[in-house]
């Protein structure tokens, strides 16, 4: 089973009092449990990786792209964003009546995310009408060095 947040990623609670701020205090911001993303196992395919909901989302696991880089001693790994924003629009319409859901759900990740098979990573996505976005931030840590 994947791991809780990492302890290499920026702090959630500084994030929320962040986004709390960007909306001048003018709607609620929290941080949900985390949903949990699977990259290994003897069911899961190379180019695959599974998505567990955190606990009672109301909704289950659920097959997401991913790719892995050729080279084994790199260990890179990313996640197609398309399903990772279908996973999101399903959190966010688990609300039992419509003026309850949340304005919006944004996810975070300190994994590579990609959208065209062609990038090498993106930094996020946003499905505007939908009011969901994904964002990778692990290429923002201070420890990635992106030339020599």
């Amino acid at each position: 089973e994947g791991k809780e947040w990492p302890a290499y990623g920026p702090d959630l609670e500084e994030l929320r009092r962040y986004t709390y701020a960007f909306y001048g205090g003018a709607m609620p911001v929290a941080v949900s449990a985390p949903a949990r993303v699977r990259f290994e196992g003897a069911d899961i395919k190379a180019n695959k990786a599974v998505w567990k909901p955190p606990r009672g989302a109301g909704t289950g696991e659920r097959w997401l792209k991913a790719r892995r880089s050729s080279k084994a001693q790199l260990r890179r790994r990313a996640l197609h964003i398309d399903p990772l924003l279908t996973c999101l629009c399903d959190l966010r319409d688990l609300g039992p009546q419509p003026e309850k859901r949340p304005f919006c759900v944004v996810g975070v990740t300190m994994e590579d995310i990609y959208s065209a098979p062609s990038d090498l990573f993106v930094a996020g996505m946003a499905g505007g009408v939908s009011h969901v976005a994904g964002f990778s931030l692990l290429r923002y840590h201070p420890h990635i060095r992106m030339s020599p």
